[in-house]
């Protein structure tokens, strides 16, 4: 390459510098134009513009606020509290359970609601007669209705829809016998305890309940009174069942027709016993199950003291009444659980 004068190459680079000016001329003048592009898009419209395609949505957005403001209030679902809750579906798993039917009058009450409240109060004193505490909380529940002035009748149960001592309904089943006079109802029960009897020999429990309860509604229906077996018998029957609350009223019927027969009291007793060994393993240690399990005790203390109670069957008593004392001892020192 042919070595360049000094002038020339002064030429070359003074071209260059011009060349070199003007392109940075034309990149400001383009980088100008590009920001000005950028300011009239985010620009705000002029107030002489035509904005009807935004007056739809801010006539929506104005009438969804005034709804918001002004419209009708949309209900919130109210949940029940986590304890009536639990007893509802306590009571829904166990329907003839006392102390479940007790735990949601309590939880109703503390909610407010006394009728539904006393209705379950009513309906523990209804499946165990001598249940303490549900009686007490059906006074305290009367009361309470009675200054609020909301009405109450006994005769309203729906709770109970069919009675504990009701016998199974069949459709292929024995008729109900009819008696004419007390001396035939008399007779025609005999004979249906003897029929339960022998079915109950024959390990036939359910038909032996359906019998017995023939006999003590033809007794009750003429007014004769009833002979305290006939409970027994039928206590001994569901409680063979598993129908520990039918076999617990059924005992305590027997203890009213005659305090002095030891056997109301023994089934009683022990029904009242197998209600506490499902309660408590449904839901563990239970305060509640402490005064049950004292009902039972008491029963069969009552039961040892009677004379009627054979021999061979004193010690199975006592045993009874021993091991529920020491029971009692048992659940006092469970965790959580004390008997008031």
């Amino acid at each position: 390459m042919p070595e360049r004068s000094e002038a020339e190459l002064k030429a070359e680079i003074a071209a260059l510098e011009e060349q070199l000016k003007g392109l940075n001329q034309e990149a400001a003048e383009r980088q100008e134009a590009l920001d000005s592009a950028r300011s009239a898009k985010s620009a705000p419209p002029d107030d002489d513009e035509d904005d009807s395609e935004e007056a739809p949505e801010t006539t929506a957005a104005a009438s969804k606020k005034k709804s918001r403001r002004g419209g009708k209030k949309k209900k919130k679902k109210v949940e029940e509290p986590e304890e009536l809750a639990y007893c509802k579906a306590e009571v829904a798993s166990c329907p003839q359970n006392a102390q479940c039917r007790l735990d949601l009058s309590r939880a109703y009450e503390d909610c407010g609601r006394f009728r539904e409240a006393y209705a379950e109060a009513r309906a523990a004193t209804t499946f165990i007669k001598t249940y303490g505490r549900a009686w007490k909380a059906r006074k305290r529940l009367e009361l309470l209705l009675e200054a609020a002035k909301i009405p109450f009748d006994d005769d309203d149960a729906p709770f109970h829809a069919t009675p504990p001592d009701a016998a199974p309904a069949a459709d292929d089943g024995p008729a109900a016998p009819v008696a004419s006079d007390a001396a035939d109802a008399a007779a025609k029960a005999a004979a249906e305890k003897a029929a339960g009897n022998a079915h109950f020999v024959a390990k036939r429990h359910a038909e032996a309940v359906v019998h017995w309860t023939f006999a003590i509604d033809l007794l009750k229906t003429w007014d004769a009174p009833v002979d305290a077996k006939l409970y027994s018998n039928r206590a001994a029957a569901n409680l063979a069942l598993k129908k520990h609350v039918c076999a617990a009223t059924d005992g305590n019927l027997a203890v009213d027709a005659d305090p002095a027969w030891w056997k109301g009291h023994w089934y009683f007793g022990q029904a009242t016993l197998e209600l506490v060994k499902a309660s408590a393993a449904q839901r563990g240690a239970c305060t509640s199950n402490g005064e049950r399990a004292q009902e039972a005790y008491r029963a069969f203390v009552k039961c040892a003291e009677c004379d009627s109670v054979p021999a061979n069957k004193r010690a199975e008593v006592e045993h009874m009444r021993d091991a529920t004392q020491q029971k009692i001892y048992e659940m006092t020192n469970q965790e959580g659980c004390t008997i008031c």
